[in-house]
């Protein structure tokens, strides 16, 4: 009768191998993720200027120098729904200088 199955040396070795795998393809994951989040805060960031854009040439005789993103949510510069519903970004604003648009995340009063 024959013995069918794997010896514990033949399951350690296996188990080494995919520890070896996972060590080496983790981290290279997680770098992936990080720069498809920075990717996706860049995308933001320019709808976001271009809504402010629009924003500042609907109304040329406001003399704002910062825009509100909650103010562009409320009155319809903004459609993208991942921006809309990202309450993080409600106090964030974009910055008016010299024609020069610059995303702020954190806008103080």
């Amino acid at each position: 009768m024959k013995n069918r199955g794997f010896t514990l040396i033949e399951l350690l070795g296996v188990i080494i191998i995919l520890a070896t795998i996972s060590l080496v393809a983790f981290p290279a994951i997680l770098n992936f993720m990080s720069g498809s989040n920075d990717k996706i805060d860049k995308a933001k960031e320019k709808i976001i200027i271009s809504a402010a854009k629009d924003y500042v040439t609907d109304h040329p005789n406001d003399n704002n120098t910062t825009i509100r993103t909650e103010i562009l949510k409320s009155n319809g510069y903004i459609t993208n729904k991942s921006i809309v519903e990202d309450k993080e970004l409600d106090n964030s604003c974009v910055t008016i200088s010299n024609n020069n648009y610059t995303f702020n995340s954190n806008c103080n009063d």
